[in-house]
């Protein structure tokens, strides 16, 4: 594609690009193209005369993954090695930041020193954060990408500039001072915009019109249920409200509960039911107050309370709510002007108790099958909570038997004896059968070791027959040790080979450009096959891909196989693993390359 131009390349964008990008779209040339079509992705190399900034090409990137509705796609830039300055790093550092390598925040200031083929880049970090770059072989992936951009092998050194505390503290120092002024600027419009909202709101109590009730089909929608007498249904919580405990503020006629769920715009003496699950509390900047934050709910719906106290009431204020507890709460629902939210100011609270299920069944049962939060996707709840319960209702017993994992029973073990083994756990398990009798032969019960077997290797482009293409097949038929005839030869998988791929077995797309396809390929080496035993390291791999192959081409493929993966397993229990490079070296058969 050498002679063509991105225009030709890519016409649905061309139309589209203009200024900077329409340059390297009439400039680029030496143009490469691969492309996945299975993954829709894209990958160009073209060569450019003079330096773009890494934005435009990212830029460029976009236009084009937009127009062909792409997954990904690169451009790997490459530019005439004289071309290169130190001016050009600020660019190499951002595409070393897009290839994932530990960089940001490490570059944003440094000095260098170039030397012959050596440059150094300073940075003001202490030893610890240049030991993580170096673990990260930060240095060598800049040094890769200026050889690729430029040709030009340059050795990277990344080094703790001389007066790196001076500079670290003069950073944190115009840090802090930056996010202290930013603050400032937020605490002082949230309070702004929290005065104006609170006039707004004492406006609209002043000018509501009350319109006469209407009944309505969902009447009762905005009001707690009330069960009995002191017993209060708000969300998905029965509340027991009989014996009233003053917390703060005056005890106040528990009356008109407002569920969480109802809660849709501000107002004044508003009571609601809840139990509290998070308390949270924070100093102002200054240090004069103390910010707390209730989380609240009635297990169907939640809410923020919210209040702001002198720092000398904070340890007043923090006995005022306990989590896991209930209470009776009056007080003004408000808008944040933050984040737009309504909370809860309080002015009055009570604690109260849940009225919690009970089991009055005179003979308990014994729950045998349980499963805990461990049994992932089944359930939620924890085992001390199982345990608590039972041991509440009165259970003498209870027994968990999670998916195929015992995590959970140190936990119920030592709930149990907090109870004083009052509730006996019962210990079980959901167990899975696995079948570790792994075959080696598959078929061919009637075959001797004095048969001829075909021996094969496949290449392929990836791990899953169904997604993935044979480049390479090669075997020998052997009898007795002896090899009697070769098999070998290249396919075209009608797929670009991944680089990755390539690395691990030497296979390119040029190597595979000219061969035959697996229709024609595969006829002639079952031909070659012909009824024999199948023998492959790691037989499943190699014969599933041939199996699927034939299954496509309508191909019968019947031969027996056998696997020296599981053979070995029962030959030599005493090995580690039973990779070929260890078989290779136990049964002392040499150096070799098991991929080609």
């Amino acid at each position: 594609m050498s002679d063509r131009t991105l225009s030709d390349v890519f016409k649905k964008a061309a139309p589209h690009v203009t200024g900077r990008l329409k340059e390297i779209f009439d400039t680029a040339t030496d143009i490469k193209l691969k492309i996945d079509r299975e993954n829709r992705i894209a990958e160009t190399s073209i060569r450019l005369p003079k330096l773009y900034k890494k934005r435009d090409i990212y830029a460029l990137e976009a236009l084009i993954k937009e127009k062909y509705e792409l997954n990904r796609i690169m451009i790997l830039t490459h530019y005439p090695t004289e071309l290169f300055t130190t001016d050009y790093m600020d660019e190499i550092f951002i595409e070393a930041a897009r290839v994932g390598v530990v960089i940001n925040g490490f570059f944003d200031r440094y000095e260098l020193e170039k030397k012959d083929d050596i440059i150094t880049v300073y940075i003001p970090f202490s030893e610890g954060g240049i030991t993580l770059l170096d673990l990260a072989k930060t240095a060598r992936v800049i040094e890769g990408i200026i050889m690729s951009e430029f040709n030009l092998p340059m050795k990277i050194e990344i080094k703790r500039s001389a007066d790196a505390d001076r500079q670290y503290a003069e950073f944190v120092a115009h840090q802090l001072e930056k996010l202290n002024s930013e603050a400032d600027n937020i605490i002082a419009e949230h309070a702004r915009l929290e005065a104006e909202a609170m006039k707004a709101e004492e406006k609209e109590e002043e000018e509501k019109v009350v319109l006469p009730r209407v009944s309505s089909l969902f009447e009762g929608d905005d009001n707690a249920e009330n069960i009995s007498e002191n017993k209060i249904k708000s969300g998905k919580i029965v509340f027991n409200v009989s014996s009233p405990e003053l917390v703060f503020g005056e005890l106040f006629p528990i009356e008109g509960v407002t569920p969480l769920r109802s809660i849709k715009s501000t107002g004044k003496n508003v009571i609601i039911l809840c139990e509290i699950f998070d308390i949270q509390e924070k100093e102002t900047r200054k240090g004069d107050k103390m910010m707390f934050t209730i989380a609240a709910t009635d297990r169907e719906a939640s809410i923020y309370i919210k209040m702001t106290v002198p720092i000398e009431a904070t340890a007043e204020t923090e006995t005022l709510f306990s989590k896991g507890k209930q209470y009776a709460v009056r007080g003004t629902i408000k808008r944040d002007t933050f984040d737009n939210d309504l909370y809860m100011q309080y002015t009055d609270i009570v604690k109260v108790k849940e009225d919690a299920r009970v089991d009055n069944a005179t003979e308990k049962r014994v729950e045998l099958h349980l499963h805990t939060c461990m049994s992932a996707m089944d359930a939620t709840i924890k085992a001390d909570d199982i345990v608590k319960t039972a041991h509440k209702w009165g259970h003498k017993a209870v027994a968990i038997t999670d998916h195929g994992n015992l995590q959970s029973f140190p936990v119920a073990m030592l709930t149990a004896d907090s109870l004083n083994d009052e509730i006996k756990v019962l210990y079980g398990v959901e167990a899975y059968y696995v079948d570790d009798t792994l075959r080696a032969a598959y078929k061919g019960e009637d075959i001797t070791f004095d048969d001829e077997f075909c021996v094969f290797d496949i290449e392929t482009t990836g791990l899953s027959a169904a997604t993935c293409k044979i480049t390479e097949i090669g075997a020998v038929i052997v009898q007795n040790g002896e090899v009697k005839d070769k098999y070998n030869t290249f396919v075209n998988p009608g797929v670009p080979i991944p680089k990755n791929i390539t690395e691990l077995t030497g296979i390119t797309d040029e190597m595979v450009a000219d061969a035959r396809p697996i229709s024609e390929v595969l006829p002639e080496f079952l031909a070659f096959a012909g009824g024999r035993m199948l023998i492959a390291h790691n037989a499943s791999f190699d014969t599933g891909f041939i199996r699927f192959a034939a299954e496509e081409n309508t191909i019968p493929f019947e031969n027996p196989y056998l696997d020296t993966v599981a053979m070995s397993r029962y030959m030599n229990p005493g090995l580690k693993n039973h990779k070929l490079d260890t078989l290779a070296k136990h049964y002392k058969l040499g150096d070799f390359n098991h991929h080609r």
